[in-house]
């Protein structure tokens, strides 16, 4: 099988800046605020070279709008949704057992759908994968949030192909699941190359305008809540 995308194109820069560890959260600053939200996901959500993750610009702006509440980073680079569902993404144990030890958790955000591409991974399982990611984290008394993935310029028709139809089912799924979507991919189908560091990566200015959306999008959802 081929290896995931994120993974081969962050190989060699990794080697040379250094990952930091697996744990994507490391430089992620401390915040007085409750993690109640998780976010799980692949190198996007991890952030690029052990660099502050995309969900430290988030905590900024939840803690700026008065919310009692803060994301958790769970993510790690080359990492799947069916990985993370079966405790195989490197990082984390199987997706029951994680939230398991996550009480305070209201929120589960799943950002995948780059490395499933880049692997041609079949479109059935990445649906199942979606489906069985909502029942598990309702089923743990939290509400998952899908998020898509940063748009992606590989220079590979079947790749891109798959990721145009991997995103377009993490819609139909969310919206027949009833299920909230930040649709990341939507939001910014006007981006261009120039965005990204290499053909996936966003850049340091395109990761702020991502997370300041997905924290837009996160403080209308919590308010509406509670």
């Amino acid at each position: 099988m081929m290896k995931p995308i994120l993974t081969i194109i962050i190989s060699t820069f990794l080697v040379a800046c250094g990952s930091g560890g697996a744990a994507g959260g490391s430089t992620q600053p401390q915040q007085p605020n409750t993690e109640t939200i998780l976010a799980y996901g692949d190198s996007t959500m991890y952030g690029l070279g052990g660099s502050t993750p995309p969900t430290a610009t988030i905590n900024q702006n939840l803690l700026a709008a008065g919310l009692p509440d803060a994301v958790e980073n769970l993510a790690i680079r080359g990492a799947q949704l069916h990985e993370l569902l079966a405790g195989r993404d490197g990082r984390n144990p199987p997706l029951v057992q994680s939230l398991q030890g996550k009480p305070a958790a209201r929120y589960v955000l799943e950002n995948f759908g780059i490395n499933e591409a880049g692997t041609l991974l079949g479109l059935e399982i990445y649906k199942s994968s979606v489906r069985l990611f909502i029942q598990t984290v309702r089923s743990a008394g939290k509400t998952p949030v899908i998020v898509t993935p940063t748009p992606i310029f590989v220079p590979n028709d079947a790749v891109m192909a798959l990721f145009a139809q991997i995103v377009q089912t993490a819609r139909t799924v969310a919206s027949e699941e009833g299920v909230s979507i930040i649709d990341v991919t939507a939001q910014f189908q006007d981006a261009t190359r120039a965005d990204l560091v290499d053909v996936v990566h966003p850049n340091s200015q395109f990761y702020k305008r991502v997370a300041d959306f997905e924290a837009a999008e996160l403080i209308k959802l919590i308010r509406q809540r509670k």
